[in-house]
Formats: structure tokens, C-alpha cells, sequence
């Protein structure tokens, strides 16, 4: 996989965590105009665009460089998966129950 691939790939993955309109306004963008064009392929990232989001979101340098699972490259998916390991059953069924009535709202 090419880096722009990558990166296109790791940006979409990212909007999958923010709102293109939260990764626009952390960059500095007045709108989503450029963060669409990113997500859709039609613009390609470049080095100082990939520094930039990567600063912006609190990622390491090269981030978007390296493709990822996000399933467990994501600092606050591995924290979460760590409490629910700890977490006991009833702990467990109950927060699934406060999410099924929030997700219902």
C-alpha cells in the first residue's frame, strides 16, 4: 500500500473516532471542505498535512504513515478494554444496559 493509501486509509479511520468537523477545527480549518477532499481521495496528504493532524490530535510523528488496526492502536480502546477486564460480570451487564437506554435516546 502506497503512503497516500495509507494515509487516506488512517484519516478515514480517524473520522471514525472525531467528526470531520472536530478534525477540521483541531487543524485550524474554518470548515470541512479540505478534511472531505482528504477523506474522499480527492486531494492527497501530504508530509506537513500529516504533521499537522497528527499534532492536532495528539498523535506520535508518523503516525499516519504506518497502517493500523485501530482496534487496538487506539490508547483510549486499550484503557477501555483494560477497566472492562477488571469489571465483574454484573458491572459488566449493567453498563451494557445504561448503553442500550442511552443508545434508545
Amino acid at each position: 500500500m502506497s503512503i497516500t493509501e495509507t494515509r487516506k486509509q488512517n484519516i478515514n479511520a480517524l473520522t471514525a473516532e472525531y467528526s470531520r468537523g472536530v478534525i477540521a477545527d483541531k487543524m485550524g480549518y474554518k470548515d470541512t471542505v479540505y478534511v472531505n477532499q482528504l477523506c474522499g481521495g480527492h486531494a492527497d496528504m501530504g508530509s506537513r498535512t500529516a504533521r499537522k493532524l497528527e499534532a492536532a490530535l495528539s498523535l506520535p510523528s508518523g503516525w499516519m504513515d504506518k497502517a493500523h488496526d485501530t482496534t487496538t492502536d487506539n490508547p483510549d480502546k486499550i484503557r477501555l478494554l483494560e477497566i472492562w477486564e477488571l469489571m465483574t460480570d454484573d458491572e459488566r451487564s449493567q453498563l451494557l444496559k445504561i448503553g442500550a437506554a442511552l443508545a434508545e435516546k
